[in-house]
């Protein structure tokens, strides 16, 4: 039985985290469709692991939702809060392989934004990109989002040193 509905735009939901999602957010986290992209460890990840990163995504700085869509769990969104003003957010998205493609992400991303700036009052949304997420950069490239820079060789993933790219979306460019 999944968790209270927190939004819904009648084609995805967006629900809190539960315990009967650890099973499907380990096996995004352990899939490398998901977890390479998305910055994720550079290997499988056991069940302390996920427990470990469910826990962080409840803590008092991270806003987690899981996407449900076609009756079930297709993925998760998060906005991590930055800095002491809490006026900032870092936002993640992530769909389940077998979901891709289907605009969940931007379903769920718009559903997340409505909140975060209308409801909670953020001023600006940032986005993290890996250079090669192709997907992720259309993505946030299509929500709104502004590249306001690139960190050089930023992260480890795919075997080598990667550029991440720095996106934000203001509240008055949201609206």
């Amino acid at each position: 039985m999944p968790g209270p509905l927190f939004a819904s735009d009648g084609r995805v939901d967006l629900r809190p985290v539960a315990e009967e999602d650890h099973d499907a957010i380990a096996r995004d986290m352990n899939h490398p469709d998901v977890r390479i992209p998305g910055g994720g460890p550079t290997g499988p990840t056991d069940a302390d692991a996920v427990d470990e990163f469910v826990e962080w995504l409840g803590n008092d700085d991270n806003t987690a939702f899981v996407v449900h869509a076609e009756g079930g769990y297709v993925g998760l969104v998060t906005l991590r809060e930055e800095g002491f003003q809490g006026t900032v957010a870092t936002y993640g998205v992530w769909i389940t392989p077998e979901a891709q493609g289907r605009g969940y992400a931007r379903a769920a991303s718009e559903l997340l934004f409505e909140w975060a700036f209308d409801q909670h009052g953020y001023h600006k949304v940032a986005a993290n990109v890996f250079s090669f997420n192709e997907a992720s950069m259309a993505l946030v490239r299509s929500l709104g989002f502004t590249e306001e820079g690139v960190h050089r060789e930023e992260r480890f993933a795919n075997g080598e040193f990667c550029d991440v790219h720095r996106f934000g979306l203001l509240a008055r460019e949201w609206r």
